[in-house]
């Protein structure tokens, strides 16, 4: 985990009924992490050695050959991405904050930019925030393009090793993934994608920009 956290950093807040209410009526927001990890002192010595658990279910292996339903496929592809970069998180990055319970924010604006042009995501959402300092902050700064290209393989028909290389580049801060194609000679890949950098956060984040956006 990077020694140096940035201070500042830029999140799109969608206008949920949990968000809105946090940043009205205390100004901030608080990672579940974090918050799990104050439940008591068992649980803060979990939460900074990297032990904590946070997925409970894990895939079956050796059913790649099963011809799943639609539905089947929507229910789990989302999951089975998320499996995986927990998977490697916990068993090589284990203090590095999980996506289970971390925030995604950004720490340039330029990256807001990016992430609106490709996904369409609303920048009059963007909020700017300092962190709170405190030992338990957590920070992570990923390539979440690769994430990207991860959700555009079937969990069936596609090796666990795939997606777990790729998480273990996510989770290594870099970037790229042909040679990852090229590795488990994927006959028509994805397009290869600019980087875009988002960083994962545990922490309390304090409002700086009240209602006005960031840009």
């Amino acid at each position: 985990m990077p020694t140096s956290i940035p201070s500042t950093f830029y999140m799109f807040c969608q206008r949920n009924h949990l968000m809105v209410n946090n940043l009205q009526y205390t100004g901030g927001i608080t990672s579940n992490g974090i918050a799990t990890a104050t439940v008591s002192p068992e649980a803060t010595a979990s939460y900074l050695s990297g032990d904590m658990p946070y997925i409970g279910f894990g895939p079956i292996h050796g059913r790649e050959n099963i011809i799943p339903s639609y539905f089947h496929l929507s229910v789990l592809s989302e999951y089975y991405v998320e499996y995986a970069l927990e998977y490697v998180r916990s068993g090589h990055f284990k203090t590095y904050p999980s996506r289970v319970t971390c925030f995604f924010a950004f720490d340039d604006m330029d990256f807001c930019h990016k992430a609106s042009a490709i996904y369409g995501w609303n920048l009059n959402e963007v909020k700017i925030f300092n962190l709170v300092p405190s030992p338990l902050n957590k920070y992570a700064r990923c390539d979440m393009e690769i994430v990207t290209i991860m959700r555009a393989f079937q969990p069936y028909g596609t090796p666990f090793e795939l997606f777990e290389t790729a998480a273990h580049r996510y989770w290594s801060g870099q970037s790229g993934f042909g040679d990852i194609f090229h590795r488990f000679q994927v006959n028509e890949p994805p397009p290869e994608r600019e980087p875009i950098w988002e960083t994962l956060i545990e922490g309390r984040l304090q409002l700086v920009n009240g209602d006005q956006p960031a840009c």
